[in-house]
């Protein structure tokens, strides 16, 4: 999934803040310790992409296409995945508190250790999709969850959200 070692470029500490490029697209590349908040890249594109311990809030990649891409140590709040296709996409310790997913194809993308409160999947299509030791806090659009893949221990200590959106009541213990 991460890029080929023997054909990449790598560039560290670069400040990219609020850019709007014209036609994004990248392949090959290591992004490290990189600035790339509120940066608009509608219909981007990122082929054999590796961002590490990046900041990347509110970015938005509305309508992008990221295929082979790792994420690992980022900072990507409020970033914006509306209808994107994430093909062989893993997020790592990321924090991806408020991101929208809107209506996102997700096939096989990860989401490890990742704090993911507030983020919307409203209308997502999931395939392959695994969310592992991840925070799931005021969580919106879990039932476009259907089909994720998660463990027993993570899927428990969410049972408050999961049972919520299904409209389920919980009742109290009786004290007696």
């Amino acid at each position: 999934m991460a890029p080929d070692p023997d054909e990449t470029t790598v560039v560290e500490d670069a400040d990219h803040r609020g850019e709007q490029p014209a036609a994004a697209a990248l392949s090959d590349v290591v992004l490290k310790t990189c600035d790339l908040a509120n940066i608009l890249a509608r219909r981007a594109t990122a082929s054999r992409v590796e961002l590490r311990s990046c900041r990347a809030t509110g970015i938005t990649l509305s309508n992008a296409s990221l295929r082979d891409v790792l994420v690992r140590g980022t900072q990507l709040d409020l970033a914006g995945f509306d209808a994107a296709t994430l093909d062989r996409v893993r997020f790592e310790d990321c924090v991806l508190r408020e991101a929208s997913f809107l209506d996102a194809r997700l096939h096989s993308v990860a989401f490890e250790n990742c704090d993911l409160s507030g983020a919307d999947f409203t209308g997502v299509e999931v395939s392959r999709v695994e969310i592992v030791g991840c925070r799931l806090d005021r969580l919106r659009g879990v039932p476009s969850l259907r089909g994720v893949q998660m463990r027993w221990t993570d899927v428990l200590d969410n049972a408050g959200l999961f049972a919520a959106s299904l409209g389920i009541a919980v009742l109290e213990e009786d004290a007696g």
